[in-house]
């Protein structure tokens, strides 16, 4: 399909494609263009100051871009508490947000009002949060092992209570890699509990 211009020839070929794909192409007759198109596939882009990174998942990326940091976040309902540690977390990286699913919301409090679609739709165009990905237990570790974050940010108040014992496998899984735990004074007087107690006194 090539005739002068690799931008027309990618798009050429690629209406022939079917199915899920990611495709990146260069060429030596344009050494300075880099193309890529995706469809129902994962495709990040990495920018840097002299040069761009693409793939097909984030831990790719990792050692060439800033540092990866990680937050497991019900979200059901949002408020200064989330607020005050999504903005820590951005000022230390690229920020992964592990959302709970239903199930692992439900292993230590009541299920959430909202779907698990609709929190992700919502942390999803929090400009603070750079990805979303599925927590399908109270136990970092999976995730953590995956991603293998720089830092994970929470909340101090987790040190005691339901989850001081997931506290404690985190900061455990983190020295593998030299992770560390960073933990944002707890924003006193509000939480999602808190609100959905006082909603139900209104209604």
């Amino acid at each position: 399909y090539y005739s002068g211009s690799l931008r027309e020839a990618v798009q050429q070929a690629v209406a022939r494609l079917e199915g899920a794909f990611a495709v990146v192409v260069i060429s030596s007759t344009e050494p300075n263009s880099m193309i890529a198109v995706r469809k129902n596939s994962p495709l990040i882009l990495g920018l840097g100051d002299d040069e761009n990174y693409v793939s097909s998942d984030v831990q790719a990326l990792i050692p060439h871009t800033k540092k990866v940091v990680y937050l497991g976040l019900a979200a059901d309902i949002l408020h200064e508490g989330h607020i005050n540690v999504l903005l820590k977390a951005k000022t230390l990286g690229y920020v992964i947000v592990g959302l709970l699913t239903d199930e692992a919301i439900s292993t230590y409090k009541k299920l959430p009002l909202l779907t698990f679609t609709q929190r992700e739709i919502i942390m999803k165009n929090i400009k603070m949060v750079d990805k979303v990905v599925p927590q399908k237990t109270l136990d970092y570790r999976p995730n953590l092992i995956r991603y293998k974050p720089d830092f994970v940010v929470h909340g101090d108040d987790w040190r005691s209570g339901v989850q001081k014992k997931t506290r404690d496998r985190v900061i455990k899984v983190l020295k593998k890699w030299g992770g560390k735990l960073i933990e944002p004074k707890y924003t006193k007087n509000i939480s999602s509990s808190l609100i959905k107690k006082e909603m139900s006194n209104i209604i």
